[in-house]
């Protein structure tokens, strides 16, 4: 196979995986992040407001990364309204998610997120669905 087949074939419409948890009756559909979102969420799980000199909100990048944070992204980035587009929660959900219940909807839909962005994504996808990016 020659470089430019072999480009053509790795850069060509890539397939993201979307998976569906169900909870009380409710289906929700996480997808894998692209590359570009899973570090927004790890930048995201890095970066807090904290008062500055005046008062003011100013954002640093901490050191250490915030678990709880990181996984409400990942449930804000990857959840959708099952066959539409739209994402299900925003940012200005974060404080209700992380108010949620320690092993309820929250980790179920945080779980299966972190499992799309991991390197071994083809094992959360069994029983998935493939579907190409537009």
């Amino acid at each position: 196979m020659t470089k430019e087949a072999l480009r053509n074939a790795a850069l060509s419409r890539p397939q993201f995986i979307r998976q569906t948890v169900v909870h009380e009756g409710n289906t929700y559909e996480v997808r894998q992040p692209s590359v570009a979102l899973r570090g927004e969420i790890m930048k995201a799980a890095r970066t807090q407001m904290v008062k500055g000199k005046k008062g003011e909100d100013v954002e640093i990048d901490a050191s250490s990364m915030d678990l709880s944070r990181m996984q409400a992204m990942t449930v804000i980035c990857c959840t959708f309204l099952p066959g539409t587009d739209e994402r299900l929660f925003d940012e200005a959900d974060i404080d209700a998610l992380l108010a949620m219940p320690a092993g309820g909807l929250f980790d179920k839909l945080s779980d299966m997120g972190q499992k799309l962005m991991a390197k071994k994504a083809e094992e959360a996808a069994k029983n998935s669905e493939s579907v190409p990016t537009v």
